[in-house]
């Protein structure tokens, strides 16, 4: 048992060192893991809730699209360790569906123009270029 954990461990760094660009999925990755956990453990006061937290409300209850998000971010760093160019390209593309969903939110239902909204458009970036590399085949 620990033998298999330790081969798939050194299979797993071979996987996401040999492969370039992987550093800013692997930040998309966590991005989309602290986000929901932010969200969580933030302010409870609807005056001082900050404004990603806000939209969401409308359309999932705060449980469900927090939970999306950690297993959605999780499920792109393990993809990095992995072989398959499909199951890497979906896990970004989700990740980058979510990222735009967020910052939408902030835009919309938070308040007006706040930088929450570079942070978001720099993450749908890494995400579709992740995507376009997946489909084109990792170069």
């Amino acid at each position: 048992m620990i033998d298999s954990c330790r081969a798939w461990l050194i299979g797993y760094r071979h996987n996401l060192f040999s492969k370039d660009h992987w550093f800013a999925e692997l930040w998309g990755g966590s991005v989309l893991m602290i986000f929901p956990i932010l969200a969580h453990y933030g302010p409870s006061k609807p005056e001082a809730e900050w404004p990603p937290d806000l939209g969401f409300t409308h359309v999932l209850p705060d449980h469900m699209w927090q939970t999306l998000m950690l297993i959605v971010g999780l499920l792109q760093i393990i993809s990095l360790g992995t072989k398959s160019l499909l199951f890497r390209g979906t896990c970004a593309f989700i990740a980058g569906w979510l990222a735009c969903w967020a910052t939408l939110n902030i835009y919309i239902y938070g308040a007006g123009v706040h930088p929450g909204i570079a942070l978001g458009t720099g993450w749908v970036g890494i995400n579709m270029f992740a995507v376009s590399r997946c489909v084109a085949g990792l170069r």
